[in-house]
Order: structure tokens, then sequence, then C-alpha cells
């Protein structure tokens, strides 16, 4: 860090810490508060925000957010409000050079192991995608992590995932952790969409990151008039998992380009970050519990694509869907109306409007037609650039 950089940071950590009180007097504020070593300090509102902002701004300077999250930044700053606190004005400045030198030669490589549920690897011990690794979640694989076999079945209680995903950075573990999910995620949602395109229309799809809902399916009892009961199981529970094999892998190499958009979004174009974007937002509306949060997704996904100036957002997202679905002209003009009519539920959800006529039809109508658009948009991929190249498509559509 340059010395005029250093020198700013000091001089804003300094007169911050000067704004520290301790012991502590006033109503308890935990947002304003913190205790070490029994005693406790506090922070005026102001304060509060200052601290955020030095936080936030260290985490800016030579992409330290890719390292280091804002926890272990604060856990840095503290101490050194502290001393300023305690009268040590002339211990901060070899305290936060000590800390700037640390973070400087950091280079630390943490490996991550995650746990996703919903799939298995059928004829292999490991699958890459990039800089992820899949592992079979076997014994022997298990076992590294573990000093007796008695944690083997520890982890196996606390875990039932079938598969775990491995990647390794350089950061601090707590931004490991972050980072590692953040690449899991929409690798996740590739297959969800990847299930999803393979089986049967409304088929449950129970892909995730453990610890995620899985698919908004639960078990629902009913006590009918007679006394009877009716049990309603979840359909994820009993969902085999996507098998994930070299028939799958050879079957669907439409779909898979996209694990190329979801590992490496800077190597595509625009038009393949759009429908990385789309395949996301129906990854969410998928896994959603209710039937509006799922038509705002899958709306959301269609309107990626289509939202176009000067023309209703519902007339442009209708006609524009339906323009490249493989269908009769009669099931176009039929799905542009339905489009249309759905879209009205999306509206009414925007303005917190009550809800009475959706019906699951309606939402599975939608699902199945996003599903056919990001298929032919996938297939398109190397037709369109950009939003712009597919709009001027469709406008020349209208003319002709």
């Amino acid at each position: 860090m340059k010395k005029q950089v250093f020198d700013r940071f000091l001089a804003r950590i300094i007169a911050l810490g000067r704004q520290v009180q301790s012991p502590f007097v006033g109503e308890p504020d935990i947002f304003r508060m913190w205790m070490r070593g029994g005693q406790i300090f506090s922070l005026s509102p102001a304060g509060v925000t200052e601290k955020s902002n030095i936080i936030r701004d260290l985490l800016k300077h030579a992409n330290w957010s890719d390292r280091f999250s804002f926890d272990f930044i604060r856990d840095r700053v503290t101490p050194l409000l502290e001393l300023v606190c305690h009268g040590d004005d002339a211990g901060v400045p070899f305290a936060f050079d000590a800390a700037i030198r640390d973070l400087e030669e950091f280079d630390e490589r943490n490996t991550v192991f995650l746990p996703i549920v919903g799939i298995e690897l059928q004829d292999h011990e490991t699958w890459s995608v990039g800089p992820l690794t899949f592992h079979r979640a076997t014994d022997a694989f298990l076992q590294q992590f573990c000093t007796t076999p008695i944690e083997v079945n520890y982890i196996r209680r606390d875990s039932n995932a079938r598969v775990w995903a491995e990647s390794t950075f350089v950061a601090e573990p707590g931004r490991a952790q972050t980072l590692a999910e953040e690449l899991c995620d929409p690798v996740v949602d590739v297959l969800r969409f990847w299930m999803t395109w393979s089986a049967k229309p409304n088929s449950p799809v129970g892909i995730a990151l453990e610890g995620e809902f899985a698919d908004g399916s639960r078990t629902r009892l009913v006590r009918r008039a007679d006394g009877s009961v009716i049990i309603d199981h979840s359909r994820t529970r009993g969902l085999a998992p996507l098998p994930i094999g070299k028939t799958l892998l050879e079957n669907v190499q439409p779909i898979y380009c996209l694990m190329d958009f979801a590992i490496d979004p800077s190597s595509q174009s625009k038009f393949c970050g759009l429908i990385m974007h789309a395949v996301q937002l129906y990854g969410k509306g998928k896994v959603s519990p209710a039937g509006e949060d799922r038509i705002l997704a899958y709306m959301m996904a269609l309107e990626a694509f289509l939202n176009e100036k000067g023309i209703a957002i519902s007339d442009s997202v209708s006609e524009g869907t339906v323009t490249f679905l493989r269908v009769a002209i009669e099931e176009r003009l039929r799905l542009k109306k339905e489009l249309k009519r759905i879209y009205g539920f999306r509206s009414q959800i925007s303005h917190g409007e009550k809800i009475k006529d959706l019906q699951s039809a309606d939402v599975q109508l939608l699902e199945r037609t996003v599903i056919a658009f990001i298929t032919e948009m996938i297939m398109k991929r190397d037709e369109f650039q950009s939003k712009h190249d597919l709009l001027s498509y469709l406008e020349r559509k209208r003319i002709e």
C-alpha cells in the first residue's frame, strides 16, 4: 500500500477511534456495541457508518474483496479503534502497518467442499467442470476429513448428499466458503434446468446446495370430514437423484454448454450471459414454494430477453416468446393470449394486489414455455451476440 493511501486510512481510523465510547453510557444498542476482554465499546450511528465505509474501502484496495470478507477486515480494524480509545495513538501506526503487511502477504490456499443433493455420479468417482470437481461421497472420500470411522458416520448423519463439490481459492476460510457457494450456485441452476429439460413436464426438481429449499414441495396431511386422512407426500422426498454418467452427458450436449457460461461468464458473449441469467432466474423460480414467486421468476427470465422500449411489456414478452416456439401458428396465437393473461398476474403480484384466479395449470404452462424458450435461445446462441441482435431480429419478423 502506497504511503499516501496508508496515511489517509490511518487518519480516518484515528479520527474514528476518538469517537469510541468506553465504558458504554446510555441505552443499550447491539448495532453500535461490541465487547472485548470484558469491556464494552460503542460508536454513534454516524461512527458505525464510517467504520463500515473504512472496511469497504479497504476491501476495494488491490481487489482484497477477492481474498477477504467484510468480517475478516473488521476484525483487524476494530482492535485499532480500541487502541485509540485507550489513548495509545502512538501504537496505532505500527499495529496498522503490521495488519496491512499481513494482508498484502496473504497467500493461503483453502479448499472448500460443499454437499450437493439431488445428483449422483454413475460411472466415475469424480466429475470436473472448470475449477469445480464433484466427488462421489464414498467412505474413502469422506475418510480424508476424519481420524476415525465413527466420524465418517457422523458426516453421513449430518449430510445425506451423495456428491460433494470441491473448489480451491487463495482466500481466508470465510471468504473461500462464500466464493465456493458463488461458484456452485450457477452450476446448480444449470443442473436444475438440465434435469427439468430431461424430465417429464411438471416433474419436481430436488437439486440444490444442501440446506437450500429444494423444490417447493412438502408433505401435507388432510383430515377429511369423515375422519379419513390424506397424506400428500413431498415429491422431492422420493425423488431419484439426477444420474450424471456418460450416457447423460452424450445426450444433453445442447444444454451442457451452459456449464461453460456458469463457470467462466467473462469468456462468453453478452447473449450467452443473458441465457445464464435467465437460467438462474428459472432455477430460483423452480425451487420457490409459492406459485406467485414462480410466476415472477419465470416472467423475469422472459423479460431479460424481450423487454423492449416503446412496446407494452406484456405484448413484447408474449409475442417475442411464441415467435421462437416450434409449434403451429394456431398454437402460437393461443399461447400468445395465454402468456398475456398470465402476465397480468405478474403485474398484480408486483403491485401487491390480491391474486384469486392463479391456478397451478397457469404456473405449469408458463414453466414449460420458459423451458422451451430458453432452450431455443441456447440453440441460437451463435446467431445473436447481444439482446439488441435478438430484438432487431424480432422487429424484422414483424414486418416480414
